[in-house]
């Protein structure tokens, strides 16, 4: 179940051991979800607008000194479409499956006309799921963030290079992130982007173990690991 992606898929080993089955299964999942609205998740906003990150339906504030757990494994890429300030239309594809699922922008319903110089049309997107960072397990809200304009998707690839070099050189790869904005100007506007800081790294078996309440926060922020259980003896006195 979607509310279970995050514990469920953190048990594996590094990104690249895992199945082509086991990627799809849990991130076609998602997008069902994202796309559906369906299930627990909560979804956050960003507005280039007012630097402003927005929590569900209350629309409530991101504090930026929270933390949040991001899972690698629900990254997800597409296209939306902007018509009126509205969505008009989204297609969206788990980035595992890029070869398989991806849309091309030829291939795209035309939602048209459009307005000129108002943002109408198919932009691409990026995003992925995450989670808040407690020890109140109650507490902790499944998200969903994705980001469209041209200044968060550099933004966010930034971020999703870091988690492949890191992927790449058996290094933690699980982030845990602060979420910000930055303003810019350009063309005479001034506008913001959103901003991804990495306070720490930490391995799967780490957070799997907070997830399940066998390692707090601190420890789990603090980098400490998950003890390897020893192989039974044999009676013999050898193990």
């Amino acid at each position: 179940m979607a509310h279970n992606l995050l514990s469920t898929y953190l048990k594996g080993a590094r990104l690249p051991d895992l199945t082509p089955d086991d990627i799809s299964a849990a991130i076609n999942e998602v997008v069902e979800e994202t796309s559906g609205g369906r299930g627990d998740i909560t979804y956050v906003n960003f507005s280039g607008k007012t630097g402003r990150y927005s929590v569900g339906r209350d629309r409530d504030d991101v504090d930026p000194e929270e933390k949040f757990i991001v899972d690698p494994h629900t990254l997800f890429e597409g296209w939306k479409c902007w018509k009126s300030q509205k969505v008009a239309d989204r297609v969206i594809w788990p980035i595992f499956q890029r070869s398989a699922q991806a849309v091309s922008m030829e291939d795209l319903p035309d939602h048209g006309p459009y307005r000129e110089n108002s943002g109408d049309g198919w932009n691409r997107l990026l995003g992925f799921l995450f989670l808040d960072l407690t020890d109140n397990a109650a507490a902790r809200r499944q998200m969903s963030i994705e980001i469209n304009s041209e200044s968060g998707r550099r933004a966010f690839s930034d971020f999703l290079i870091k988690i492949s070099d890191r992927t790449s050189a058996g290094e933690p790869y699980i982030p845990i992130v602060q979420l910000g904005a930055q303003e810019f100007e350009a063309q005479g506007q001034k506008n913001s982007k959103p901003t991804i800081t990495v306070t720490s790294w930490v391995e799967t078996a780490s957070v799997d173990a907070f997830l399940s309440g066998k390692m707090t926060m601190e420890e789990l922020e603090s980098g400490k690991r998950t003890r390897k259980r020893r192989a039974p003896s044999n009676g013999n006195g050898d193990s």
